[in-house]
């Protein structure tokens, strides 16, 4: 019989990149405070927080639950932010049971995305939730640019660039569903989708649910099926 953790991790998995916040908010284990109004309001306190921006699963409040589970009175300011010129795609790695978000240029576009405000114990939390090093590394951009909701601007961003490019199916880079992006140039794909095609390519014959409860359940297994992605036709050296 299935472990019934095993079954909850790999549905869990499926829903990448989550459920994702409809506006900005604070973030903590008890509830989401809807950040409602003009910022002006909001009586944040930003003073030694680091903004990062968050674009795949970062900002949903189900993966801040699971990424902060040690940190039992955290409470994370996100804050909605349009970076310009910017798109989510499919990275070409392997993740703990889904295919992950990368950062790619896309001239026109805008990613709505949001900055997650961290302190420093928060800010190693989430290097060590990203594989920082392994499959991203967090980087300082100092040409991307965009916005706030209240019209402010800011030049230069921190977010996290992956290491492996992108994954190309039919001839191009793949849009993350489930993040949202206007002036979009590249197809949007589900993840189902996406993830049945890197199994057929790396992994034949495996039934999916038993790929994503190895991938949760094995760095190594995340590790050899990465290399064989990036040995194989689905993969492209594009990206940050």
């Amino acid at each position: 019989m299935p472990n019934l953790g095993t079954i909850e991790a790999v549905e869990r998995a499926k829903a990448y990149p989550f459920r994702q916040p409809e506006c900005s908010y604070l973030f903590s284990h008890h509830r989401e405070w809807l950040l409602e109004g003009h910022p002006d309001t909001w009586q944040l306190d930003l003073e030694d927080l680091t903004p990062v921006f968050g674009y795949g699963s970062n900002p949903s409040p189900v993966a801040l639950t699971h990424k902060f589970a040690s940190l039992p009175d955290v409470e994370i300011p996100v804050i909605a932010f349009d970076l310009k010129d910017y798109d989510a795609v499919y990275s070409s790695h392997v993740s703990a049971g889904y295919v992950a978000a990368v950062l790619n240029p896309s001239p026109g576009t805008i990613l709505h995305g949001f900055m997650t405000y961290l302190n420093e114990e928060e800010l190693d939390l989430m290097d060590s939730s990203e594989s920082r090093g392994e499959n991203y590394e967090r980087r300082y951009l100092p040409q991307a640019a965009g916005s706030f909701e209240d019209g402010g601007t800011l030049e230069g961003v921190t977010t996290y660039v992956g290491l492996h490019g992108c994954l190309v199916l039919e001839g191009s880079t793949v849009a993350v569903d489930g993040t949202r992006a206007s002036g979009r140039r590249f197809p949007t794909k589900p993840q189902a989708e996406v993830l049945g095609r890197v199994i057929e390519q790396i992994a034949p014959g495996t039934e999916s649910d038993n790929f994503i409860a190895r991938t949760i359940a094995s760095r190594e297994h995340r590790r050899t099926w990465t290399a064989a992605l990036k040995e194989s036709e689905l993969h492209s050296p594009g990206g940050v």
